[in-house]
């Protein structure tokens, strides 16, 4: 089978891989840093939300007690 030399041969098709590799790499590399700060910002809201519901509770009337067996 003859091979093509309208597109530049093997030596260009690896040059298009590589250049597409490193592309789709740069794209998911920004993906995975945009969905880290998203969950990054959707935890703080969380534990804004909710750290102002704990707050409230009152831990006065629990009493622990310090045992330590074996002494």
């Amino acid at each position: 089978m003859p091979t093509s030399k309208k597109r530049g041969g093997a030596k260009a098709h690896r040059k298009r891989v590589q250049k597409r590799n490193e592309q789709l790499g740069l794209m998911k590399k920004n993906f995975e840093k945009k969905y880290t700060q998203m969950l990054e910002e959707k935890f703080k809201e969380f534990q804004e939300k909710y750290s102002a519901e704990t707050d409230t509770v009152e831990y006065d009337s629990i009493e622990i007690e310090d045992t330590k067996e074996g002494e």
